[in-house]
């Protein structure tokens, strides 16, 4: 297919699937972006920034790009991969891939609470237990505990009341991650603990929640 057609990132996607290690899927991942690049061209990113993924020619370019920010994250490049995250909310502020939870979540752990704030305003309906959680997080952080927080926590378990027993260790976290999430149920509670226990661990904030759910 390449030799066909040498800027296809979904091509490169599928190389990158199939590596043997972490830094050839990177590698790979990143031919693809520079596809992807190459494939739609500079004017193409000036018209169209903004709305990618509405755009059906954008996706391979976005899930190469994706690829290869998770695949920096992974060997430990963080700040890398962030600047990709951030890159990819810009080109698609509807953020369809689901972009802003993972840069959300690196920010907490760098303690990058400011652009932690104002990336959430910028999807203020979000309804996933992802952001509930973290805006509790991040207000604790912030503020330590307050009426606030309180308050926001108790929207938080509503959002979805299983998480807290995975974040105190009522429930073990299971190693796999879960295939399919939905909004509010045990799926979506085990994905965020898997994301965020550490997090929450390194707080206080662990004996309100305890207490706020009758430990």
């Amino acid at each position: 297919a390449l030799e066909l057609y040498p800027d296809s990132p979904d091509a490169y996607v599928i190389l990158a699937e199939e590596a043997d290690s972490l830094e050839e899927k990177n590698e790979l991942y990143l031919k693809g972006v520079h596809a992807g690049e190459a494939d739609l061209g500079a004017e193409f990113f000036k018209k169209n920034r903004g709305r990618f993924w509405g755009i059906i020619e954008t996706r391979p370019y976005m899930r190469a790009k994706l690829g290869y920010a998770v695949t920096l994250a992974e060997m430990g490049e963080q700040d890398l991969a962030n600047d990709q995250y951030r890159e990819m909310l810009e080109l698609n502020e509807n953020d369809n891939q689901g972009i802003r939870y993972a840069l959300l979540t690196s920010l907490l752990k760098t303690r990058a609470y400011q652009e932690a704030v104002q990336l959430m305003e910028r999807y203020p309906d979000d309804p996933t237990a992802h952001i509930a959680y973290n805006r509790v997080y991040l207000d604790y952080a912030v503020n330590g505990w307050t009426n606030h927080t309180e308050n926001l926590l108790k929207v938080a378990m509503k959002r979805n009341p299983y998480v807290p027993d995975y974040l105190l260790g009522r429930k073990p976290i299971p190693k796999e991650r879960p295939a399919d999430l939905g909004l509010g149920d045990d799926n979506e509670a085990v994905d965020y603990a898997q994301n965020h226990v550490e997090l929450w661990r390194q707080m206080e904030l662990m004996r309100e929640l305890n207490a706020l759910t009758g430990g």
